[in-house]
């Protein structure tokens, strides 16, 4: 069985601001057109607004330990997020192309 009763550090306050964090390092290196190393930060941003989104359904201020993956579709469906995701295929396309294995 899943043990649901240990956390990561990480609370759910600073997924949400690594999430911006991370988009505004994005932003400022897609306005210097370094597209190659702004690319690189979009699935980062995804995976800190997925586990802040699993904290919020399940109510929680830290994610379970159990959760800390990089494992993107691991994380869709822990959100509870994969039918909505499925049900958008240009959004879904895209997601499908950030995430090629786990890190």
């Amino acid at each position: 069985m899943f043990d649901l009763t240990r956390f990561t550090s990480t609370n759910k306050s600073e997924f949400e601001q690594l999430a911006r964090d991370r988009k505004e390092d994005l932003d400022a290196l897609r306005e210097k057109g370094r597209w190659t190393a702004s690319v690189y930060l979009g699935p980062y941003i995804v995976e800190a607004r997925l586990k802040f989104k699993i904290c919020d359904v399940l109510k929680l201020e830290k994610l379970p330990a159990i959760l800390k993956t990089h494992d993107l579709n691991a994380l869709v469906i822990y959100a509870g997020l994969k039918d909505e995701l499925k049900s958008l295929p240009e959004v879904f396309a895209s997601f499908s192309s950030i995430n090629v294995s786990p890190r």
